[in-house]
């Protein structure tokens, strides 16, 4: 299906998290970030072979351990300073299986919340306490620029 957005249409992300900054289609922030080991990770755990359009990320690291991104504060995607703004919490579209659009029956949101609620990684806010986290919410520190498949992703500043 081909969408397009009005001439001049913004959608701000929400200021709380990102002032300032806007997406197009998606709903909350223009990135979503997830690292392929913390898919591997959860499929471990699913005994499954999830793909990550389960999660439907932008932006998808490889080569790091799994949930490293919780950790990241600032990075750099190819020439793209961004920043991450907040852990993606997530709803059932993750249960649907993207190729068939059908409720899969692996137990996705059930299995993130054994070891992902904000509880569990200790979250501060306590509005965040009983949801269920994978991948992490960025805006980019530039409005012009390239993202390409293989850029190289430089981790700027981690939580202390």
């Amino acid at each position: 299906r081909l969408v397009r957005v009005l001439e001049g249409f913004v959608r701000p992300t929400k200021p709380q998290y990102a002032r300032g900054y806007q997406t197009g289609f998606a709903d909350a922030f223009p990135f979503l970030g997830a690292s392929e080991g913390s898919l591997e990770d959860l499929n471990a755990r699913l005994q499954a072979d999830l793909t990550m359009a389960r999660f439907r990320p932008n932006i998808i690291f490889r080569g790091c351990k799994p949930f490293a991104e919780d950790s990241w504060l600032k990075l750099k995607v190819g020439s793209i300073p961004m920043k991450i703004v907040k852990p993606c919490d997530r709803c059932k579209v993750p249960t649907v299986d993207p190729d068939i659009g059908q409720f899969g029956k692996e137990k996705v949101t059930e299995t993130l919340r054994t070891f992902r609620t904000g509880k569990i990684l200790k979250f501060s806010k306590s509005e965040w306490a009983n949801e269920v986290y994978f991948g992490q919410n960025l805006v980019a520190d530039k409005t012009q620029g390239v993202i390409s498949v293989g850029d190289k992703v430089q981790v700027l500043q981690k939580k202390k």
